[in-house]
């Protein structure tokens, strides 16, 4: 049986980025080489100056050059290629050498926020120790058995569906909950294709649906 590893690394690649933009978020990069040996990454990037970010970038003595894929609301996704030495602060050899499989990234001012299952504990060490040796502070923040990490997930996860999720990270992401709102329910109809109808339904049912399971949790804590 895997383990599942929620921990915290911090690259110097990373680093310099976001010593300039400090709220920007980097999630879910695909990183993958290339025979002259760079590397190619396609990230999402939000949260911060994109024009900052991007002279951040050109600045980067790892990054040989970027571009821009597509925006998606406040979202942008770069194909970007790294070199001159990044190899040396990455520690993607050992996860392919050790069929590690990484399902969450988000890269903040702290560092990668990562959950990855390991085939077993030697695999972790060895990531662990190769984090290390190039520079890449790792720290554990929780290990679980695989087995036991799904139900766990069973019994925290929230009650929404796919859809309703989808809908409420975009009406949270492009400013429909601020005070004033960034945009309207038509904005966010546009952006999912549906009706103004269909936004509001799913926003109203997934709020209904938080609701009650925050309130179940309370009550199952005040019986404990």
């Amino acid at each position: 049986m895997g383990l599942i590893a929620e921990f915290i690394v911090d690259t110097p690649i990373l680093r310099q980025v976001m010593a300039e933009v400090p709220d920007m978020k980097i999630q879910n990069p695909v990183i993958y080489p290339e025979t002259n040996g760079e590397y190619k990454s396609m990230i999402w990037a939000w949260g911060d100056d994109f024009q900052c970010f991007e002279e951040v970038m050109d600045e980067n003595q790892f990054i040989c050059e970027y571009s821009t894929l597509t925006q998606v609301g406040k979202r942008r996704l770069y194909l970007v290629t790294l070199g001159n030495g990044a190899e040396d602060h990455l520690a993607y050899q050992v996860v392919w050498d050790n069929d590690i499989l990484t399902f969450h990234m988000t890269g903040t001012k702290k560092g990668f926020e990562m959950r990855a299952l390991f085939p077993n504990k030697d695999s972790l060490s060895d990531f662990r120790k190769d984090c290390l040796a190039r520079d890449i502070p790792f720290r554990l923040c929780a290990l679980y058995q695989e087995d036991k990490f799904s139900d766990k997930n069973k019994k925290n996860s929230q009650p929404l569906t796919g859809k309703q999720r989808e809908t409420l990270l975009i009406a949270l992401e492009q400013g429909y909950f601020d005070v004033p709102r960034d945009t309207t329910l038509k904005g966010l109809a546009d952006q999912l294709g549906i009706s103004t109808q269909a936004v509001s339904t799913r926003l109203r049912r997934a709020q209904q649906r938080l609701i009650r399971a925050s309130f179940e949790r309370d009550t199952s804590a005040n019986r404990v």
